[in-house]
């Protein structure tokens, strides 16, 4: 059994990766989202790397289904625009300049076949899946900034500073994940991959 298959989450695409609560921006600590949850979960290295395995997979599954589609993307390994797909509450949204064409294949029409429409679910339930562990180990990699941040701060010797260190890793840690939240049903498309806008944000972040 692989590490994936054993890893249970209740992450979607169209349920935040983050617990759903209010932000208070006094004693932020106390609402930081999932922090407990996700720490606890174990993700190895061997995970990690085999995530990374699957998400190009389906990268090069995505790019080969899309160039075949028919919706003027057949030369889309030399693209040198850069676009996304989201997928929330069941629907894929895309941006940039064949936005309009992405959303109709996935949306689906009376003119496809049985079997593109089997093919789009297909495309669906996987991107579901990918999105959902990029997004645990990105927010994995932010708590564990936080938790680094955190010792750092309690190390200081004066109480002033040490009280301002923690303030200031509790809310850089809030917006981060706030924007870990915002693209975790995002994948971007750029340099001729697709890859997870959560992970990608999250590792450009200076540490």
């Amino acid at each position: 059994m692989s590490e994936i298959s054993s890893l249970h989450t209740p992450l979607s695409p169209s349920v935040s990766p983050l617990e759903s609560k209010k932000n208070n921006k006094e004693g932020a600590a106390a609402s930081l989202p999932g922090l407990e949850k996700v720490d606890r979960l174990d993700i190895s290295r061997s995970m990690v790397e085999e995530v990374a395995r699957k998400t190009k997979a389906f990268s090069d599954s995505l790019i080969d289904t899309l160039a075949g589609a028919k919706i003027g993307l057949r030369d889309i390994r030399t693209l040198k625009d850069s676009f996304s797909i989201t997928l929330k509450d069941g629907q894929v949204t895309a941006t940039g300049p064949y936005k309009d064409q992405i959303e109709a294949f996935f949306r689906g029409s009376s003119n496809q076949d049985e079997a593109t429409r089997m093919e789009v679910k297909r495309i669906k339930d996987e991107l579901k899946e990918i999105l959902a562990l990029n997004a645990l180990i990105a927010l994995k990699e932010a708590n564990q900034r936080y938790l680094d941040d955190k010792k750092k701060a309690e190390s200081l010797m004066d109480p002033v500073k040490r009280e301002a260190a923690l303030k200031k890793a509790d809310m850089r840690h809030l917006e981060q994940s706030e924007t870990l939240n915002s693209l975790s049903g995002t994948l971007t498309f750029r340099n001729g991959a697709f890859t997870s806008a959560a992970l990608d944000y999250i590792r450009s972040v200076p540490v």
